[in-house]
């Protein structure tokens, strides 16, 4: 089994490296210029070492260093900076995992560093500000997609989308949300099945017409 691991493994530290050196190859003004190993020390390895009870803790404290960053109303110029490190924060979790040899973990915090170098690479100065809270987002995104709940409610809003198509499919809200609990295990309120169903009718009743 390991002899198989290893070449994915190897594959995806190669990308990890391929990221950081991108990064490093075009550094925000905000950061200090670091060799390459002061750079890993500083930006990504706090990362990679740091003990998380789960993923979804490590994309919390990433969150939360950029929410803290918006809050301070930074100077535009720092706002790069604090990106680049979010993307560091990314690279250095992944490692993480991949230490422990989660490798799905491991590919999706890569993916999220992916995704923050393109918000990254995207966003033009005028915008700069921009891009703490679209890669804030990525991390939301991420954990509400582990999140067994939001899956089901997804399930839900698509069987709502069936019904909207035949209607004659439940008599109300309430035999609706009693059908959906029965097909889902996490979610236990008929109230807020119905709740989504009235937030779902008014935001296709406030849609533009074609």
């Amino acid at each position: 089994m390991r002899t198989q691991r290893k070449p994915k493994q190897i594959q995806l530290a190669i990308h990890l490296y391929s990221a950081l050196d991108s990064m490093y190859d075009d550094p925000p003004a905000g950061l200090p210029r670091l060799s390459p190993k002061e750079f890993k020390a500083k930006y990504v390895l706090p990362w990679r070492d740091a003990k998380y009870s789960s993923p979804d803790e490590a994309l919390a404290r990433i969150q939360l260093m950029l929410s803290e960053a918006e809050a301070q109303a930074l100077p535009v110029a720092l706002h790069d900076a604090v990106c680049v490190e979010s993307i560091c924060a990314f690279v250095g979790v992944s490692m993480h995992y991949l230490r422990k040899d989660d490798r799905e973990e491991a590919w999706s915090m890569f993916a999220l560093a992916q995704h923050g170098l393109g918000v990254r690479a995207g966003a033009d100065s005028g915008a700069a500000g921009d891009r703490l809270s679209a890669i804030a987002s990525l991390g939301g995104k991420a954990r509400a997609a582990k999140d067994p709940k939001q899956r089901e409610k997804t399930f839900i809003k698509d069987c709502w989308q069936d019904w909207q198509l035949k209607p004659d499919t439940y008599k109300s809200k309430a035999a609706f949300a009693v059908d959906m609990l029965d097909k889902c295990e996490h979610l236990s309120s008929q109230k807020k099945i119905e709740d989504w169903c009235r937030t779902w009718e008014s935001e296709t009743l406030t849609l533009p017409a074609e």
